[in-house]
């Protein structure tokens, strides 16, 4: 119950401050509303741009909120003042003179508003547009919609857009901006007119309505010519209104770029540090839809160029071809690249995904959900599709007859999960795909080679082709199911691979026939002729049925004949040549029992590693007895009798975590060696304590196994050093008290022999190990050594 009212009150926490967090975004847009209209009525000049809610995050606006109420009320009082100044005019009084005029004469808000943004773009133009002569500081009144309509085809500025070039965020501008034919034009591209609830006539009255669709038109037109876009990588550190601590949350997992941002899920980005689900959305939105002015490169005056002609945001920018930027007056054809490649940076990887698939992403739309689903799949499969496509590429370089990529490629498409940037994949279980079938059919290409043996197993063994299940790619691609195909390539990729095996063991037991040349063995001939006789019986299976198990028969064989013939070379005191006529007998007419070979084949394996390990050893080593290693394996060569070797196969398991010898020891100092006898005891199955350096009489271990206790003292002594008769006596003196049940020395060194005696004198309760005896112990046990 506790845990739920916790949970109750984290709820609730989040509650109120979700409720919180949309007040204040609720008042920045009202006071922006506010400021957008005072605008209209003054005729000083504020920075308003640097205050617009499309240009900001919700975290910005909410750290910026209180500049802006400042600015509000600042440009309401100048509005009173202006709106006081106009009312003191009346007839036959001179008007009080407009702030920064310095004429008598009333100038309308809209002219000033018009005249201030018209300086904006001609101060930063070369351009011969004299405005000096439509300055209202030099104008005595008249015909003031004249001046207007003046200005605005100096700026080509058609009457349908006049009130969304000054006002670019209201309903009204939207409206007058949706009389475009430009813009109607835009939205009869993607909108499903027959179907839509929402005509064009109704989308244009809706300024959110017709922003989204515009956007829809925008990002479409840039997918369909996303393969001829040039991209400019463009790094986070570049997006203004991040924080540095978030900059660097996302460089450290390696979102590095925007197109690193965009091309991800939601929920992966939402894992960086500092970001929330809203701020994850607003990062991915804005990749594609930030503004023109947000683009490295782009003036005042490049922006409201490529502004008149309707291109406001990045995605706008990479929808249009280059010549329509290019055509625009007052930018270079060097400028327009620039932009536009820097525009492309949220596009997703170039990939030559065909046409015909992209346009089953594409308009007409039923709606703006349909549309945002469909140019997510879009999206993911263009990124899906560069992955991809080095497959399809090297699919295309093997021996297949025939291969349909279009088709292999629809399918992928089809299966690909219905993927959005807010939700991801939704598949708990894992079913085979199209993806699959691709791999596997790469698989089995690098095996097809395989088919038919190399000319010299064909030359030498006599041996036809092998069987094989031939593969069409387009009849597995018109198969409905990919599981479906997926058994047919793995039913052709087991032929295949018993196919490769045979021939490598073939090209094997050819090379086992070359080496026999070299030597002067008795009885090669047999071998050779036994050799081929066995790689013929293999053949004749595989022909026959598809058991690969002769294979592996002939496999141990051809093992068992390798290792006799360079142990017999190599070692000839062993009698290893006497097994080569016994391998010889395995003939069509003579099979040698396959229980034999096996037996034969781990005499040979034993005898390989034990001799491998004592030619390691320039010395007697006190965990091997050498002679007795030596006569075990001549005694098991000579009878073929495998348990005569198992003392020394178990020797080999034991010793098999490295053997221990006197440098070993000299590597540790006097308490580290403390603590390897110590776990020399643990691996051995004793409780172990390891006592304090200033422990009484002597005991540095006490080791206790079944109610026993044996007290170990430890000397760790350089070699020529050796242990005396007195360290024993002060030890066994815990015996007298009771202490212990045993004592032990232990020592890397040696025992005089005065010590010697006097512990064969007290008796068995009384243990010496010498350096021998440990390092034989710590080469059995599980303790490796340090080097």
């Amino acid at each position: 119950m506790e845990d739920e009212g916790s949970s109750s009150d984290v709820s609730k926490k989040s509650s109120n401050t979700n409720t919180k967090h949309e007040e204040i975004l609720a008042q920045y847009q009202e006071i922006w509303k506010k400021v957008v209209r005072l605008d209209d009525k003054t005729s000083d000049s504020y920075p308003l741009d640097k205050f617009d809610p499309e240009n900001l995050s919700s975290g910005v606006q909410k750290i910026v909120l209180l500049d802006l109420e400042n600015l509000a009320e600042k440009m309401e009082n100048a509005a009173e003042r202006e709106s006081q100044s106009s009312s003191n005019v009346s007839e036959g009084q001179e008007p009080q003179s407009l702030p920064n005029h310095s004429s008598n004469v009333h100038t309308p808000s809209r002219y000033q508003q018009l005249w201030k943004k018209a300086n904006q773009v001609v101060d930063t133009n070369s351009s011969t547009y004299d405005l000096e002569r439509y300055d209202p500081e030099g104008l005595s009144g008249g015909d003031w919609s004249n001046r207007i309509k003046q200005l605005y085809q100096i700026l080509s500025i058609e009457d349908t857009e006049q009130e969304y070039y000054l006002n670019p965020s209201t309903k009204a501008s939207m409206i007058a901006l949706s009389r475009s034919e430009v813009v109607t034009s835009r939205l009869r591209d993607v909108v499903d007119t027959e179907i839509t609830k929402n005509s064009i006539e109704d989308i244009v009255t809706d300024s959110e309505q017709l922003r989204l669709w515009l956007q829809v038109w925008a990002r479409w037109n840039s997918l369909l010519r996303s393969q001829s876009i040039e991209r400019e990588e463009i790094q986070i550190s570049e997006i203004y209104h991040l924080d540095e601590s978030t900059v660097r949350a996302l460089e450290q997992d390696r979102f590095e770029t925007l197109s690193a941002i965009r091309n991800i899920n939601i929920n992966t980005l939402r894992e960086v540090d500092g970001i929330d689900k809203e701020l994850a959305s607003e990062l991915q939105s804005w990749t594609c839809f930030r503004s023109i002015k947000s683009i490295q490169g782009v003036s005042p005056r490049i922006q409201q160029q490529l502004n008149n002609n309707k291109l406001w945001t990045a995605a706008d920018l990479t929808a249009v071809k280059s010549h329509q930027v290019t055509n625009i007056e007052g930018i270079s054809d060097h400028q327009a690249q620039d932009i536009m490649k820097r525009a492309a940076a949220w596009l997703p990887p170039k990939s030559d995904l065909p046409e015909s698939i992209i346009y089953q992403f594409g308009p007409p739309y039923k709606s703006l959900e349909s549309a945002e689903s469909r140019l997510d799949q879009l999206e993911s499969l263009f990124t899906t599709h560069s992955e991809i496509e080095p497959l399809i590429s090297e699919l295309e370089t093997t021996p297949f007859d025939s291969f349909d990529r279009t088709t292999l490629i629809n399918h992928i498409y089809q299966e690909y999960p219905k993927f959005t940037r807010h939700t991801g994949s939704t598949s708990k279980h894992r079913v085979p795909t199209w993806t699959d079938v691709l791999h596997g059919l790469l698989s089995l290409a690098n095996q097809i080679d395989y088919e038919h043996p190399p000319s010299r197993i064909y030359d030498r063994f006599n041996t036809s082709g092998l069987p094989s299940d031939e593969i069409d790619i387009s009849t597995i691609c018109e198969i409905e199911a990919p599981s479906e195909a997926l058994r047919r390539i793995s039913s052709a990729e087991q032929i295949a691979s018993r196919n490769k095996r045979f021939n490598q063991l073939s090209s094997y037991a050819a090379d086992i026939q070359d080496g026999l040349g070299e030597t002067t063995i008795s009885g090669k001939k047999e071998l050779s002729d036994a050799i081929s006789n066995q790689v013929s019986i293999a053949h004749g299976q595989l022909v026959e049925g598809p058991s690969s198990e002769y294979l592996d028969q002939l496999e141990e064989y051809l093992t068992a004949c390798q290792k006799a013939l360079s142990l017999a070379e190599n070692h000839t005191e062993y009698g290893f040549e006497s097994l080569v006529p016994i391998l010889a007998k395995k003939s069509r007419d003579s099979e040698l029992p396959n229980e034999t070979i096996d037996e034969i084949n781990s005499i040979l394996t034993i005898s390989m590693n034990a001799l491998g390990l004592l030619a390691e050893l320039d010395y007697n080593h006190p965990s091997i007895d050498r002679k007795l290693w030596k006569k075990s394996i001549s005694t098991a060569v000579d009878e073929q009798y495998l348990p005569i070797l198992e003392p020394v196969d178990s020797e080999l398991s034991r010793l098999n975590g490295g053997l221990w010898d006197s440098n070993d020891l000299e590597e540790y100092d006097w308490r580290e060696f403390e603590y390897i006898v110590g776990d020399l005891y643990r691996d051995e199955g004793y409780e172990v304590e390891v006592t304090q350096s200033t422990a009484d009489l002597g005991v540095d271990i006490w080791a206790t196994d079944d109610g026993k206790k044996t007290a170990i003292q430890v000397k760790h002594f350089q070699a020529g050093n050796t242990v005396g008769r007195e360290p024993l006596q002060k030890l066994v003196s815990t015996l007298a008290k009771g202490d212990a049940d045993q004592v032990e020395i232990i020592t890397s060194s040696k025992f005089t022999k005065t010590a010697k005696q006097y512990a064969e004198d007290f008796g068995s309760e009384l243990t010496l190990t010498s350096s021998d005896d440990l390092i034989k112990r710590l080469s059995e046990s599980q303790i490796p050594p340090q080097s």
